[in-house]
């Protein structure tokens, strides 16, 4: 017996955000984290020119004790608890795709990379949309609910 709505996988209607572009140069750090629950599937396009070096793409790690994350917000992870797993080269037109599930992902370019270093990368979610993710989350029960809380808006 159900205690709420009938939520099926064809009654989920997914959304992708309409992505961004983000410039990394010299000096760029992200440390290592998880997207925001909510965003099922997050990808990383790797907008390389031409004579670009394959270095400082994104760095993927095991998480120690690993833990779920939870709300809207990304989930920052202790960098002592991270191991890494793999380093995704940036070459043009590649893309990383991941579910936000376990594990972490991060970059950075030291600061003594090649002056006037450019990395673009256009970055994408895809996740239920707001009423979706409201028909999904009240069928979990209350203690799980906030793992799953805050999306608010469809981006």
């Amino acid at each position: 017996a159900s205690n709420g709505p009938d939520v099926s996988p064809e009654s989920v209607q997914l959304h992708s955000s309409d992505g961004r572009i983000i410039l990394r140069t010299r000096g760029y750090r992200i440390p290592p984290h998880r997207d925001p629950k909510w965003a099922f599937i997050t990808g990383i396009l790797y907008l390389a020119r031409r004579n670009d070096s394959e270095s400082w793409g994104t760095q993927l790690y095991t998480v120690d004790e690993d833990e779920e994350s939870r709300g809207a917000a990304p989930h920052w992870i202790d960098p002592a608890r991270c191991r890494p797993a793999g380093d995704v080269t940036f070459k043009p037109n590649r893309m990383l795709v991941f579910l936000n599930s376990t594990g972490a992902h991060g970059a950075s370019i030291p600061e003594d990379a090649p002056e006037g270093l450019e990395r673009y990368i256009y970055q994408f979610r895809i996740a239920p949309t707001v009423e979706s993710m409201s028909a999904l989350t009240s069928t979990l029960p209350e203690e799980r609910r906030p793992f799953w809380a805050g999306k608010s808006a469809d981006y």
